[in-house]
């Protein structure tokens, strides 16, 4: 922690906490990821497997787990609705625990097993109640929709 006497604090990083564990393209068309994965790579992975995030938007800048717990969203004219977290179908976080359990544990909501309390997790601030291991998110079939990305230098 800085500002302050204070060294008790945690920092998390995901840089290295980035792949595509599994991808069920068959019948159930889900990804599980680790919550670091840009979601440009994940994108162009899912892409590669003719599926898409049934949501419309584009970011380089951040993470899937990172526009989980911001709950950034895009634009859809069907399905479930336009924010990342509709399309979660489950999470694994690490969360605190006691002396006797090593100080943290994982916890796995699932939609079929715990549906109050995953939707809890994917719509309240996760920073709160655990840090973000991995994530499995319903796909649908890739669309034909092309858009031009365009990169801006500013210069001052």
């Amino acid at each position: 922690m800085s500002g302050g006497k204070r060294n008790d604090g945690i920092f998390l990083s995901t840089l290295n906490y980035s792949a595509i564990i599994a991808m069920n393209e068959t019948l159930a068309m889900t990804a599980t990821v680790l919550s670091g994965i840009g979601l440009s790579t994940f994108l162009d992975a899912v892409a590669a497997q003719n599926l898409a995030l049934p949501i419309a938007h584009y970011w380089d800048g951040i993470a899937l787990g990172g526009l989980l717990g911001t709950g950034n969203h895009g634009s859809i004219l069907f399905g479930r609705g336009s924010a990342v977290h509709d399309y979660v179908t489950s999470l694994k976080l690490v969360i605190p625990a006691t002396a006797a359990e090593g100080y943290s544990k994982t916890i796995t909501l699932t939609a079929e097993c715990d549906p109050a309390d995953l939707n809890a997790a994917k719509l309240f601030s996760l920073g709160v109640l655990g840090g973000l291991s991995t994530l499995s998110t319903s796909l649908i079939p890739n669309q034909r929709v092309s858009f031009l990305r365009t990169f801006l230098q500013y210069v001052d």
